[in-house]
């Protein structure tokens, strides 16, 4: 399962196992994409589609009315979204979707999904953070972070760390960014970078466990960092808390070696409670001295994406399946039970929520 995670997430070592024809609508045959759209708050759900193909889409559903809305980029400006769609941010009344391996940045005006502009001929861009009127973008495969002017849509110049770059958060005017690949990179991908804001300069690093994946920020100002210890189970899984003012590494949680591979850390609206995927949904408070003994979930065939509403604290997961079928989304409460399934697209790998 680990092998099949990470590959995906790369996006280009096994390709061709997830090639498969296909038409524009990979919904199964109890959903029919139409056009229509209704905003408000709620859940876009994107999904990756298949290597090579084309066919990332985005879907909505509407936390009021309850509707499920499918290709929603798609209906509103009459092209496909790209190839794929690996994450997605919300600030103001814009989205912004990052499409990886057509190197873009789709900016939506989410009152009705119409494009506001696409920034192009990005390497391998992965996630976004905004500050000012800046958008900080992550690259898989070049030694740089991207600036893009979100007034102009335009790329405006880079950060250089040095490492590939993945997860990345915002504390005051430093952002912190996990190197979490080392493929393209020949550099260590075990440290988190610190940079400053104010001089775009990397100014400091933080040594963590090997392919650091996933960070946030709790309500106590610690940031925590998930890393899998490695493709090859190099070293154990770990969970750390850093204290950004000391940068260093204040409490490591550690996961069993050769067996675990957590990915996907996310954090409740309060900002004391931690989910992530391992094999099934997981959850702890970021008080806990111990790593959970049990999982809230574990349902599905292969969950490959996860998300949890700040605003509703309700946990979304998705079934990826074989990455090649359409998959399903899993609603989940705090508990682990579940609260409704919806159908998905292929590969349903990341959720984005808009708060009232």
């Amino acid at each position: 399962m680990k092998r099949a995670l990470t590959i995906t997430t790369l996006g280009i070592l096994i390709s061709s196992l997830f090639l498969t024809s296909c038409n524009k609508d990979d919904f199964g045959e109890q959903i029919i994409s139409k056009p229509g759209y209704v905003p408000g708050p709620g859940t876009f759900i994107l999904h990756e589609g298949n290597y090579g193909t084309g066919n990332a889409s985005l879907s909505f559903r509407n936390n009021i009315s309850g509707g499920l809305f499918h290709e929603v980029f798609r209906h509103a400006n009459g092209r496909p979204l790209g190839d794929v769609a690996v994450s997605m941010s919300i600030i103001n009344d814009t989205g912004i979707v990052v499409v990886n391996n057509s190197g873009t940045l789709e900016f939506v005006r989410l009152s009705n999904m119409k494009s506001l502009g696409t920034v192009t001929g990005l390497p391998s861009p992965r996630h976004c953070v905004h500050h000012g009127p800046n958008t900080y973008v992550s690259d898989l495969m070049t030694g740089e972070i991207h600036i893009i002017n979100r007034r102009n849509i335009q790329k405006t110049g880079s950060i250089e760390t040095g490492y590939s770059t993945e997860s990345m958060v915002i504390k005051d005017s430093l952002l912190f960014a996990a190197s979490w690949s080392s493929y393209y990179i020949n550099k260590p991908n075990n440290v988190v970078l610190v940079i400053n804001l104010n001089t775009h300069m990397v100014v400091d690093t933080i040594t963590v466990t090997k392919e650091p994946n996933s960070m946030v920020l709790d309500k106590e100002g610690k940031i925590w960092v998930l890393s899998s210890g490695g493709f090859m189970f190099e070293e154990a899984p770990t969970l750390a808390c850093i204290d950004p003012g000391a940068r260093a590494v204040t409490r490591t949680l550690v996961f069993n070696q050769g067996m675990d591979y957590p990915t996907s850390l996310r954090i409740n609206g309060e900002g004391d409670r931690l989910v992530f995927l391992n094999m099934g949904v997981w959850a702890l408070g970021i008080t806990d001295n111990e790593l959970p003994a049990s999982s809230l979930f574990a349902g599905g065939a292969y969950l490959y994406g996860l998300g949890l509403d700040p605003s509703s604290n309700r946990i979304y997961t998705g079934d990826a399946k074989d990455f090649q079928q359409a998959g399903t989304v899993f609603i989940l409460n705090m508990q682990g039970s579940v609260l409704d399934t919806l159908k998905a697209g292929i590969a349903p790998s990341f959720f984005c929520f808009r708060t009232p």
